[in-house]
């Protein structure tokens, strides 16, 4: 382990998803897609987290939450008044925000 700075960077929460990770979880959900699938789509998203907080320069890396499936944000849309959904397909997408 290399020696940190004195006040080294970090990230707390969510790294964000691709508009292809959505697609796949939601046909992994419609059984389309098997469970190696899955696993594969997974570890691709914390590879990518991974190396972009590496090219980011950020000290300590996390996953990003990667492989977490249950849409924790999601919950707050109901709770918080004011806060809304982006729908998707944002221009120039067809997936994703």
């Amino acid at each position: 382990m290399s020696e940190l700075p004195i006040l080294p960077t970090t990230v707390v929460g969510s790294h964000g998803k691709p508009g292809w990770w959505h697609a796949c979880k939601d046909m992994h959900a419609r059984g389309e897609w098997g469970s190696y699938d899955l696993e594969e789509l997974l570890t691709d998203a914390v590879d990518i987290a991974i190396l972009d907080q590496e090219r980011a320069g950020v000290d300590i890396i996390i996953d990003g939450e990667s492989r977490r499936l249950d849409g924790y944000v999601d919950g707050y849309y109901s709770i918080i008044d004011g806060l809304a959904r982006l729908p998707r397909g944002a221009p120039g997408r067809s997936l994703g925000l």
